[in-house]
């Protein structure tokens, strides 16, 4: 049988204890908060007693006290909480609803402002506290912020403003802010603390800041961030100091990163079986923030090196230019191609999370066909120079766990017409992949678009200029690359065109090991003309996905739903480190 147990905390505090130890250790079926001004569930889900699994005395008081603080601070101080018993005897469970009555609200009467400048009379009117408004300690907090702000923007570098609360009559407050502007400075010179010379001229220049200039926050935050993107310090503090009358100097409190690193992995992947990579970097190597890396990756189907110089603040901050040799081997199933030549890489940072970048690469390339179909690849051997536009953006909140944000890429990429390339060709494509996180599971979704072809005059694209899909980082309902047009002997082949979608569930087991459902679908096209929708294959499957330090390591099964192909076996598992998308 449900009864209800009416308390009210003030006045009866000894009572409701009394009574709420009966309850103790009952399971918790449900909280609700009733009665509250605004958003009774938001209230709710800031308390303890909404997530426990257990009622206890102790918890309750701790929760209505919340309750009070939080009214308290938002124009309600008078609130009286009862907090009502709903136990189910036989399940030994407790259902606890606390009945608010937040009494007569504080309203604004009168806001003052002392101290502000006479020249900033408009621009420094406090904003969202309106008279006869319920008074809310964060809109008073929110217009003291936002009134120091406005007052830093107008030069005013170490402007303060605090403000406190007059009782008045009625229910009323008065709110009262105080200034303290100072003056109005201008940057004379930028200071550098805790770096070597040599990398004082690079600071200077990426700070970015203008002799003269009238101060404003933002010069300091892009100082701060343009910093940063040089990758050059482990710690980065900028701030100002006041030098001479209306004078303040930007200073760059730095601490160097160690310039040498040494970055290498050693992994194994159904795909492509042992899979190696090694790489020797040195930020300063040729002084003034110019560095120099020498890389190399080994796996059964590639294998490349790359030597690598580069500099920052080129034409201006946030820009990067490189300069690299190259040479690459691919050895796939239908050819056989290597690559070598030079590249010139300008790289922009708009920000912590997006990058821009021009690539013009120069190579010989050398192609050696291996498939049974002689007209296969109808690319040419020689010069081959490209330009290449990159653009991306990483929002994502973890590198190895995403659980939120987005991942984006845009490439264009153009082989050169006349002299300057052998083979001439135009693609582009563009990829990206969302995360949203529900209840301690997460839900990814992926799409990748891709288009190329032949200009001016070549017959066919390169081998290594095409599109291929299938494998654990693409349509895992196919081995590698074995989704698409294939030779009679099965090897793979390539598109001119790419369409692949995945929609993936994933949640935790228990511990360290984890699960996920996913929908992959795509098709690669020999022709861009032949692109159907009814050609587009699909799967399903589930995944074991266990946490670990260097990322998750899984197991992925999938079954194709469609068989269009069926020269391929309709079940695949593979084994990867790390998430598909």
């Amino acid at each position: 049988m449900m009864i209800l147990l009416p308390l009210l905390i003030a006045g009866a505090g000894d009572a409701a204890d009394w009574i709420a130890e009966d309850f103790r250790g009952w399971k918790m079926s449900a909280l609700e908060v009733r009665g509250a001004p605004g958003e009774s569930e938001a209230i709710r889900r800031g308390l303890s007693l909404a997530e426990a699994a257990e009622f206890y005395p102790r918890a309750l008081a701790t929760d209505i006290a919340r309750v009070r603080l939080y009214l308290a601070r938002n124009g309600y101080p008078n609130t009286n909480i009862t907090p009502e018993f709903e136990p189910d005897r036989g399940k030994r469970s407790v259902r606890v609803v606390l009945r608010v009555d937040p009494g007569l609200p504080v309203r604004v009467g009168k806001v003052n402002v002392e101290g502000l400048p006479e020249a900033e009379a408009r621009t420094g009117t406090p904003q969202g506290l309106a008279e006869g408004a319920v008074f809310r300690e964060s809109a008073a907090a929110n217009a003291a912020g936002a009134l120091e702000r406005r007052l830093k923007e107008r030069g005013y570098a170490f402007a303060t403003v605090a403000w406190n609360v007059e009782p008045g009559n009625a229910g009323n407050v008065s709110v009262m802010f105080r200034v303290e502007a100072g003056d109005v400075f201008s940057f004379r010179d930028v200071s550098v603390e805790g770096i070597s010379e040599d990398l004082e001229p690079v600071v200077k220049q990426t700070a970015n800041m203008r002799p003269g200039a009238r101060y404003h926050p933002v010069v300091v935050t892009e100082a701060t961030t343009n910093l940063r993107l040089l990758g050059l310090f482990r710690l980065v503090r900028v701030r100002v100091d006041s030098v001479a009358p209306g004078e303040i100097d930007l200073v760059a409190e730095l601490t160097e990163r160690k310039p040498r690193s040494i970055d290498w992995g050693l992994g194994y992947w159904t795909d492509e079986g042992v899979r190696t990579r090694a790489r020797w970097e040195h930020r300063n190597l040729f002084r003034r923030g110019r560095g120099g890396s020498i890389a190399g990756t080994f796996s059964r189907f590639r294998q490349s090196g790359r030597l690598s110089a580069w500099t920052h603040t080129l034409f201006g901050t946030r820009n990067y230019a490189s300069v690299s040799m190259k040479t690459v081997r691919e050895d796939e199933e239908s050819y056989r191609l290597t690559e070598t030549g030079g590249e010139l890489a300008i790289r922009r940072r708009p920000s912590l999370f997006s990058t821009r970048t021009a690539t013009l690469s120069v190579s010989d390339i050398r192609v050696e066909e291996t498939s049974d179909d002689p007209d296969a690849f109808g690319g040419r051997d020689g010069l081959l120079t490209t330009l290449r536009l990159a653009s991306d953006r990483n929002t994502a909140d973890d590198r190895l766990y995403p659980a939120g944000g987005s991942r984006w890429e845009t490439w264009t990429e153009w082989g050169l017409p006349g002299s300057f390339s052998e083979s001439h060709f135009l693609a582009a494509a563009s990829s990206g992949s969302m995360y949203r996180a529900a209840g301690g599971t997460v839900f990814a979704a992926r799409l990748t678009l891709g288009a190329a072809g032949p200009t001016a005059g070549s017959d066919a694209l390169l081998p290594n200029k095409r599109f291929y899909a299938g494998g654990a980082y693409s349509m895992r309902g196919f081995q590698r690359r074995k989704l698409g047009p294939k030779d009679s002997d099965g090897s793979p082949l390539g598109g001119e065109a790419l369409l692949e979608a995945s929609l993936e569930w994933r949640f935790p087991i228990a511990g360290i090991v984890g699960g996920a459902l996913f929908v992959d679908s795509g098709q690669v096209w020999h022709e861009r003309t032949e692109v159907r929708a009814d050609e587009i294959e699909a799967a399903i499957g589930p995944s074991i996905v266990f946490r670990t330090p260097v990322g998750p390591v899984r197991g992925d099964w999938a079954y194709r739903l469609t068989n269009l192909d069926d020269t391929e076996n309709r079940s695949v598992f593979h084994v990867i480190v790390g998430h598909p998308f």
